[in-house]
């Protein structure tokens, strides 16, 4: 195996920072993906020479101290008290709950709403006709002519 080192094209003396520029520098030089289909293959070949060199270098094999970048990114990689739910909940629950009052308490909301007896009963059209204005029990009605009809037709005739 080639030394990482050399792959690299670092000092055995260089910091993690100089390792990880490196790196990085390497792979922008020999990604596969910028070379044309016909030198494809041999970018590739280098590319893992390249992450390989780096890997060895970073796993602790010969190099600098793993504990200490450990440390910086678990301490960085720790979870936030406040979740996005806990702020959506926080923000949504005041304006809902005053957005209710609101509207059960102001006698102007109640005149100029739309659906003045609440969501469940059919809003009232003034230019439609008395026939055909929807009416609250309309399903009932027509729910109870059914049973009836049901009803009737199952009772034994004489």
């Amino acid at each position: 195996m080639s030394d990482p080192y050399e792959v690299l094209g670092i000092e055995k003396s260089a910091s993690p920072q100089e390792v990880k520029r490196a790196y990085r520098d390497k792979c922008l030089k020999h990604h596969p993906d910028l070379f044309p289909a016909f030198r494809r293959p041999a970018a590739e070949r280098k590319f893992q020479e390249i992450s390989q060199a780096y890997a060895r270098l970073t796993k602790g094999h010969t190099g600098f101290n793993r504990k200490q970048s450990t440390r910086a990114y678990t301490a960085y990689k720790k979870a936030s008290p406040v979740t996005n739910a806990t702020l959506a909940f926080v923000i949504a629950v005041p304006l809902a709950l005053t957005g209710v009052w609101v509207a059960t308490t102001s006698d102007k909301m109640k005149e100029q709403s739309w659906r003045k007896n609440g969501l469940m009963y059919p809003p009232v059209n003034p230019w439609l006709r008395e026939d055909q204005l929807a009416t609250q029990s309309d399903h009932w009605k027509r729910d109870k002519n059914q049973s009836t009809a049901q009803a009737t037709a199952q009772e034994p005739k004489e």
